[in-house]
């Protein structure tokens, strides 16, 4: 499978950013999504070694470690700057608010409080 995905990337011409890195966004997507993929990318050190990360130290917050030479002296380039180009950003999008009336209304419909739905008219009363 990993050569298909291989032949699939080399149709298209790399930017510069994604040859710094010997996997791209979507094969680490197709990783997730299929985590019996990883034996193909060599495992997790192979897959460490693609996106140039020491396995036993990971990423330092100035990403100034290099798997071969060690830690790197400070440079002037933003750190992660490849890392964001190439992968995107690593945040977890915020979660959407619920309005309190529909935290009631979820708990008025919820099957495992009670089978009865009348037992569930005095508990929303009670907050009216």
């Amino acid at each position: 499978m990993y050569k298909e995905i291989i032949s699939e990337d080399t149709k298209q011409p790399l930017l510069a950013y994604q040859k710094q890195f010997s996997i791209t966004k979507e094969q680490l997507v197709q990783l997730i999504e299929q985590p019996s993929l990883l034996i193909s990318f060599g495992g997790t050190f192979g897959l460490c070694q693609s996106l140039k990360v020491d396995p036993t130290v990971g990423l330092l917050p100035d990403e100034s470690f290099h798997p071969t030479y060690g830690i790197l002296p400070q440079t002037d380039t933003i750190p992660f700057e490849d890392r964001k180009s190439s992968f995107g950003k690593n945040e977890i999008p915020e979660a959407t608010m619920k309005s309190f009336l529909s935290l009631v209304w979820a708990a008025y419909n919820d099957q495992t409080l009670s089978k009865d739905p009348s037992i569930h008219l005095p508990f929303i009363f009670t907050f009216f």
